[in-house]
């Protein structure tokens, strides 16, 4: 908001608190300050605002007339009561704070219990809560008592691609334009849903389509653009990407899109920095950006500038490698060589596994490798350096890597004869690489859904991590000769070129006489920034281990990850529900070769029957004799 828009803002609550104090019984001027205030984003004042209104109208509702509301493209009549109940519902659904937006929605069924409006929204909030069966509930009861809500068909057809029903999805919202031709949302939702079933010609022509009903429709260009980079269309995908922008400059997410795309458009490092340099107010920094901003905030004395340009190609070149060792777990090669990938997990965490569904990511700190993260200091690093990065590992403000380690290699004698197996007497849980795909394109890049009410909860108001807010990476095996310089490998001859190329701008920047003044604050900074790859850079030792990492990076004080559970104790992140919920391709367990015996293969099967679990997995014993 500019300043301008805040002044006449603030003019227009002025005039609005006068003409209340003159007439408590105004509605429309309860009305319009709490649109206002909704406006500005200062919800808490919106509330309190509609609250004085529905107290106001216990009083007065002798008197009261009703208002005219829009729902959807139906015009109806409410009581005023039925209205603010309406917009607290609203302003706690912007909030995240789904309950209380159902109760209020609630209140208004209390009062009129034919109103399929209340019974639509409270559907959507359902839907948001990821309580399908609620949600599908109440959005077929608001049908019922109205066959004309399209608002209705399009958020069930939204509830429906959520349950990854996309048939089902896909007729409720074309119900939903039939009965509203001009429906935008309906068209940017069903262009969405044909997005998620791969039908990339349908997708294009309903995104397009919205975008014709309406051009400031900033999601749709999104959704738009991420059609264009799954189909490597990068340069499509950057000119609908820079187009949500412009319509919505504060949404950080679009600026994840977009940078992932420059780097995969091989565009000029310095096009990135001018695209940042050109917003102000960016909501929810991507970690691109937010390093640049704190490496503006330690280079702003520089002089000459070639040490914030340095910087600047130190940061773009770590996060190449970064992209560069994402897997792209939509990629039918890495599908065809790796149906699964798997995890060797002590015995005792099967049955967190089984009921949680969930995988645990800890931080680096908890790894039993002593050379973890090491060998990327080792080799650009001088050694004197080191000490500071152990000194700031306990910051709380630093950045953190959560990690998850898998292989490719099933049942596999080496993996099970480690600590990670319990030397044997261990499990093995594989991930079908095909239920992956929630990870997203290249673990960032991810098809939203485009319903402006039931879009994807952020992970900061959620109590799991979303498999689209992780990547899952290659691990980079390197030797080093005796000088401490990479041993040669046609293999990983590209990446290993980019630790060369981090490796001389390091030093560069070390030699500035700028740098050596500020050591501390640069350091941090480095520090921070090689986070994103020093965890995935291994001696050559453990090459055999075929390691995959799926990767988050975070702050350890960022309180709404942490979780500490009977599973894992201490610091780490969850994911979201993901294992064992598809029947079509089933995740497996493998018992490790010292469970010799087949009772325990039966309490599982039973078990997994008795938790309607047995249709979703693959049940083995290992093959393999262990002495």
């Amino acid at each position: 908001m500019t300043e301008e828009e805040n002044k006449k803002y603030d003019k227009a609550i002025e005039n609005l608190k006068k003409a209340i104090e003159l007439n408590p019984k105004d509605y429309c001027a309860y009305s319009n300050l709490g649109i206002i205030y909704v406006q500005k984003e200062e919800y808490d004042k919106a509330i309190e605002i509609y609250k004085k209104a529905i107290e106001l109208n216990s009083k007065y509702d002798d008197v009261c007339e009703n208002i005219t509301v829009t729902n959807g493209d139906n015009v109806i009549e409410v009581t005023p009561k039925e209205f603010f109940y309406l917009n607290l519902g609203v302003v706690y659904s912007k909030k995240e704070e789904y309950d209380k937006a159902i109760e209020n929605y609630k209140k208004i069924i209390e009062i009129n219990p034919k109103n399929d409006n209340a019974y639509g929204r409270i559907g959507a909030m359902y839907g948001l809560k990821e309580d399908y069966g609620n949600a599908i509930d109440n959005l077929k009861k608001a049908i019922e008592l109205n066959p004309q809500n399209s608002m209705a068909y399009d958020n069930l057809g939204v509830v429906y691609s959520k349950k990854e029903e996309y048939d089902k999805a896909i007729e409720n919202c074309k119900k939903a334009i039939e009965l509203n031709p001009q429906y935008d949302n309906a068209y940017g939702n069903l262009g969405a849903i044909y997005g998620q079933k791969k039908d990339y010609g349908n997708a294009i022509d309903n995104l397009k389509k919205a975008i014709e009903l309406n051009p400031q429709y900033d999601n749709a260009y999104e959704n738009l653009g991420v059609i264009y980079y799954q189909n490597k269309k990068y340069d499509s995908a950057i000119e609908n990407f820079e187009k949500a922008i412009e319509l919505n400059p504060k949404d950080g997410s679009k600026f994840e899109n977009i940078i992932e795309t420059y780097f995969k458009a091989e565009k000029a490092y310095n096009d990135i920095f001018k695209l940042i340099d050109k917003y102000n107010n960016i909501e929810k920094e991507p970690l691109f950006i937010s390093l640049y901003h704190n490496l503006k905030n330690i280079c702003e004395k520089d002089n000459d500038g070639n040490l914030l340009e340095n910087c600047k190609k130190l940061l773009y070149e770590v996060h190449k490698l970064w992209y560069l060792l994402k897997i792209d777990v939509m990629d039918d090669n890495f599908k065809k060589n790796n149906k699964y990938i798997y995890q060797y997990r002590s015995a005792d965490f099967l049955k967190a596994a089984l009921d949680s569904k969930k995988f645990w990511l800890i931080p680096t700190d908890y790894q039993n490798d002593p050379n973890e993260g090491n060998i990327l200091f080792h080799y650009i690093i001088e050694n004197q350096e080191q000490e500071q990065d152990k000194e700031q590992e306990q910051d709380k403000d630093k950045l953190v890597a959560f990690i998850s380690c898998f292989s490719t290699l099933k049942d596999n004698l080496v993996m099970w004869n480690s600590s990670y197996a319990d030397n044997g007497s261990g499990i093995c849980i594989g991930i079908n690489v095909e239920n992956l795909s929630s990870i997203g394109a290249n673990g960032g890049i991810n098809i939203n859904n485009v319903c402006e009410n039931l879009t994807q909860k952020e992970a900061e108001t959620n109590d799991e991590l979303p498999m689209s807010k992780l990547g899952l990476y290659e691990v980079l095996y390197v030797g080093l000769d005796n000088n401490g310089n990479i041993e040669n490998s046609d293999e990983d001859k590209e990446k290993i070129e980019y630790l060369k190329e981090i490796k001389s701008l390091h030093k560069k920047i070390t030699e500035d006489e700028y740098y050596k003044s500020n050591k501390k604050n640069f350091n941090g900074w480095i520090n921070d920034l090689f986070v994103l790859i020093r965890y995935l850079v291994k001696f050559d030792d453990y090459k055999h281990e075929k390691e995959y990492r799926l990767l988050y990076i975070g702050k350890i004080k960022d309180n709404n990850y942490i979780k500490s559970t009977s599973a894992n104790t201490g610091v780490h992140v969850e994911t979201e529900e993901f294992l064992f919920k598809n029947e079509t391709y089933k995740d497996c367990i493998w018992l490790g070769p010292k469970n010799k015996s087949d009772i325990l293969l039966k309490k599982i099967k039973h078990y997994l029957i008795n938790e309607k679990l047995s249709e979703k997995i693959v049940l083995e014993k290992s093959n393999i004799e262990f002495r």
